[in-house]
């Protein structure tokens, strides 16, 4: 730590007038030209890039290795027990469509685990959630490395100190046809597919689309980017605007919206039954994108399904969390009433939805 707070304090020290304006107006220029945008608000308005040390970003990759596996233990015991399956609360129709098989092994091939470092040595990391159905940001962040990578304060930075990106689309785009190419194997399939990014035209995030649009374009793929009511299934095919067919969908629209606003007979959701199509991140998903998927990893009740090392792992890196009902569980080695024990409590703990995003619905004390 005590690294990296030394290459921040240098980082700081180059920041006078001079080149802190100049790299101000320069970062302000590329994100107009570049349209970075969430929306109408720009991504980042300042000079302050995310900086990680090699040892801390291996202590990252470490604790993901060692908790993923206690997620993907509750997902295969879910597909195989409806009673353990119910405590992840899931809606009827999110139960009818948990029963289609996507085609491929994975419930999320692309997905996104939401964490903080705490300050100490050794340093600790906390998970706060896992996006399992729709993770953002792989483009944005690529396209925001690249920006900041020439902006002349880095320039000064990268004189005493190595900077590397970490780029993301790359790792999407390898999720995504490692999908498509399991779920055509038992098809027959080998044509190159022609992908379409699907989600409502208005929402923010947009701008990332097209910056996967154009990635996937470079590297020789076709992309269409499509809102669901274009959409369109006849005779085995999925249609955009009734002519183009698609045969992979990177799926950014939320499901809940999407059966919410145009039901379960939509075209997408029929040709992904069907098996017309390979759909990414598929139904499934939204099992382990519940946030009641930290409480089933945590409690004391499911410990049993869990190897040691998982058991460890979900200790080390998953907040304590329940669904909320009046039962007697474990704090801290402790058996609590749970409502009366929240209750007295509650400045330490936190409330959420079981599926929302973007901080809707989530209660502090």
């Amino acid at each position: 730590m005590a690294e990296l707070e030394e290459a921040i304090d240098y980082y700081h020290s180059l920041l006078d007038d001079e080149i802190g304006k100049e790299s101000q107006a320069q970062l302000t220029r590329q994100l107009h030209h570049r349209q970075l945008f969430f929306g109408e608000r720009p991504l980042c308005t300042v000079l302050r890039p995310r900086l990680l040390t090699v040892q801390q970003y291996q202590f990252l990759q470490q604790a993901i290795r060692e908790v993923m596996p206690a997620f993907a233990r509750a997902q295969q015991v879910a597909l195989e027990d409806a009673a353990f399956r119910a405590q992840f609360k899931l809606a009827d129709w999110e139960e009818e469509l948990f029963q289609v098989d996507p085609g491929f092994s994975a419930s999320s091939p692309t997905a996104r685990m939401d964490t903080f470092f705490a300050a100490g040595s050794p340093p600790s990391l906390y998970f706060a959630e896992y996006n399992a159905e729709t993770p953002a940001a792989a483009a944005y962040n690529d396209a925001l490395s690249e920006v900041f990578l020439a902006l002349p304060i880095m320039g000064a930075f990268q004189r005493r100190y190595e900077v590397r990106p970490l780029p993301g689309r790359h790792h999407v785009l390898h999720a995504l046809l490692d999908a498509y190419r399991q779920w055509g194997a038992s098809r027959g399939l080998r044509e190159r597919p022609r992908i379409v990014i699907l989600d409502w035209r208005e929402v923010p995030t947009y701008s990332e689309f097209m910056l996967f649009q154009d990635y996937f374009a470079s590297q020789d793929f076709e992309c269409i980017i499509a809102d669901p009511r274009q959409l369109e299934y006849h005779d085995g095919q999925l249609l955009v605007d009734g002519i183009t067919p698609v045969h992979l969908v990177y799926k950014r629209v939320l499901l809940s919206e999407l059966v919410e606003r145009e039901g379960l007979g939509h075209p997408v959701i029929q040709a992904v039954r069907d098996g017309a199509v390979c759909m990414v991140n598929p139904f499934r998903c939204k099992l382990l994108h519940k946030k009641a998927s930290f409480a089933v990893l945590s409690d004391e009740a499911n410990a049993s399904l869990f190897s040691t090392e998982e058991q460890v792992a979900i200790q080390r890196y998953i907040p304590w969390t329940r669904n909320v009902a009046e039962r007697r569980t474990s704090f801290q080695g402790q058996q609590v009433d749970l409502l009366p024990f929240l209750s007295n409590r509650k400045d330490e703990f936190v409330l959420k939805p079981n599926d929302e995003y973007g901080g809707k619905g989530i209660v502090l004390g």
